[in-house]
């Protein structure tokens, strides 16, 4: 999803996981995993991790900044 930050107006990308099917697919590791692959990546063709998030119906909701 495209979505802008109200505090600063940036343009960002919102990826949006299911907590359910994730546990029933026995996935939630690969997310785990992803999230900590975008936290250490530092390349120029690959966006920015800028936080996640974690709700009752999400596992993660990657934020990430475009350039």
């Amino acid at each position: 999803w495209k979505a802008t930050e109200k505090q600063t107006g940036n343009i960002v990308a919102v990826k949006q996981l299911d907590k359910q099917l994730l546990m029933r697919l026995k996935k939630a590791q690969y997310a785990l995993s992803e999230k900590e692959i975008l936290i250490r990546c530092t390349h120029p063709n690959i966006i920015k991790l800028h936080y996640t998030l974690q709700d009752q119906h999400s596992l993660c909701k990657y934020t990430l900044k475009f350039p």
